[in-house]
């Protein structure tokens, strides 16, 4: 796998995770999908955050052309330093709080840089419909096309 797409939660806590994931250099997810199992060192993992559409809001789960027509605030981009992994601690601040291990499939990362501001049709379709699919399903990601990484990673 080249890449994989992830559109995380626009709130505090989706914030205040992905801040952690920086600073620890973990991601978790919540259930292990087939295609975690293509993650290796190396992938890079595109975190998208903060969806807004000009007349609609904030909701990213909207149909292809409307998302076509919003702005993404932020896109961490890190590479992926191992194959994710289940894991039985508890890492994340929300994890600790409630004493609940939310996010037990791991994947260590390296933060290399954000993008802020771009417009979704900015985006190749493949990474814009990456991130809209993982909106959709509660961040779980979606593989993406290493064609879409020039445009990211600059």
């Amino acid at each position: 796998m080249s890449a994989i797409a992830i559109y995380l939660r626009s709130d505090q806590l989706g914030r205040r995770n992905l801040d952690h994931a920086i600073e620890t250099g973990t991601w978790g997810f919540t259930h292990d999908r087939p295609h975690y199992g293509r993650i290796t060192r190396g992938t890079s993992v595109l975190i998208a955050s903060g969806f807004s559409h000009p007349t609609l809001g904030g909701s990213p789960r909207r149909k292809a052309e409307l998302w076509s027509e919003g702005v993404l605030r932020r896109i961490a981009v890190f590479r992926a330093e191992s194959g994710v992994r289940p894991e039985g601690t508890l890492l994340r601040p929300d994890e600790v709080e409630n004493g609940e291990l939310r996010y037990p499939f791991r994947v260590a990362i390296k933060y290399l840089r954000d993008v802020r501001d771009i417009e979704v049709a900015q985006l190749p379709t493949d990474l814009a419909e990456g991130f809209r699919i993982s909106a959709m399903t509660g961040g779980s990601g979606t593989e993406v096309a290493p064609a879409v990484l020039p445009t990211v990673l600059g």
